[in-house]
């Protein structure tokens, strides 16, 4: 971003990873959770949500692509659920250079 000192990088210093391993969570509190191969079926019914691949390169890409789309330079990723750790440091390893995890 053009300033009046310079170039500034920006930087998101809170952005929720929403993971497949959240939405299996989220599923497991309905009254009827359904089977994982049915998750986004069900839950699109609901959520009008662009779900999550499971495969955490493939969900870095597309958050480098976001980020690049808004000329983010790098973004601090949270875990949406506890115990989805795992996921944000997946994607941190993928593209280590553009995410910061905060656990």
């Amino acid at each position: 971003m053009k300033t009046a000192w310079g170039d500034i990088d920006l930087i998101d210093a809170h952005a929720h990873l929403f993971s497949h391993t959240f939405f299996v969570a989220l599923a497991k509190g309905l009254a009827a959770p359904p089977a994982e191969d049915e998750l986004y079926a069900v839950l699109g019914q609901k959520l009008p949500f662009d779900f999550p691949p499971r495969e955490h390169a493939e969900l870095a890409g597309r958050w480098v692509e976001e980020l690049d789309r808004h000329s983010i330079a790098r973004a601090v990723l949270i875990a949406s659920t506890p115990g989805d750790e795992d996921s944000v440091a997946a994607v941190v390893s993928a593209h280590p250079g553009r995410f910061i995890p905060y656990f």
